[in-house]
């Protein structure tokens, strides 16, 4: 587990921190599975979350991915 320290006092822990995907209209074919969710006209919007590690994966099917992180600091 990595624990990264901060001079004010905060502390992040990697494992807590995610991505915040925003799928491609036209690309959300990958993660959909017709069988389970029958027919559809389309996705307008999608955002998922996931793990940090699957940046690179995908990548190739969002306009943008923002890394989520969580701060911790301990209180007197």
């Amino acid at each position: 587990m990595v624990i990264r320290e901060y001079k004010e006092g905060l502390k992040n822990i990697e494992i807590h921190n995610w991505l915040r995907c925003f799928i491609e209209p036209q690309k959300a074919e990958y993660f959909l599975n017709h069988q389970k969710i029958g027919k559809i006209y389309g996705v307008d919007e999608w955002i998922i979350k996931a793990d940090c590690s699957r940046r690179k994966e995908l990548s190739e099917y969002c306009y943008r991915i923002e890394e989520v992180r969580l701060y911790t600091i301990e209180l007197e």
